[in-house]
């Protein structure tokens, strides 16, 4: 059986978090960080999604697990976007605060492409096209290969 999850990006802007799923890398055992191997090793054991998320934050669990852009307050789910395009990290911070509000309508009009939201230490920009310094967004989440 092969396990694969997608990378995680973490932006955090007050209460709120603003996780989304890329690949590439996707990640397998063979290239997993710490917390990353900690989920795949014990859902390889036990095939029990609850008991592999203990190791793991609620944030990061449901985010590998769905997919997708997803908004937390206070580390509670808020909502779960599929969002077709590409994200750039960016290690600066832009001009537009994240403001949940105009996320939440620019994701709703399909408006977010080209735009960029600063959280506390970084930046991301979210686009139609890839770019040179792109992950693609991946809505689709935990994948399992039976061989």
């Amino acid at each position: 059986m092969r396990i694969a999850i997608p990378s995680v990006i973490l932006l955090r802007k007050n209460d709120y978090t603003l996780t989304i799923a890329v690949i590439p890398p996707i990640i397998t055992e063979k290239n997993a960080d710490k917390e990353s191997k900690a989920f795949i090793e014990s859902f390889r054991e036990t095939m029990r999604i609850e008991e592999s998320c203990k190791s793991v934050s609620d944030e990061f669990c449901y985010t590998i697990l769905f997919g997708g852009v997803n908004l937390f307050k206070n580390g509670k789910i808020l909502r779960r976007f599929e969002v077709n395009g590409y994200v750039e990290v960016l290690e600066e911070k832009v001009d537009k605060e994240f403001d949940v509000m105009s996320f939440i309508r620019a994701v709703e009009s399909n408006e977010l492409n080209e735009k960029c939201y600063s959280f506390n230490d970084r930046s991301i920009c979210f686009h139609g096209k890839k770019c040179s310094n792109c992950k693609w967004i991946d809505n689709i989440g935990l994948r399992v290969l039976v061989d």
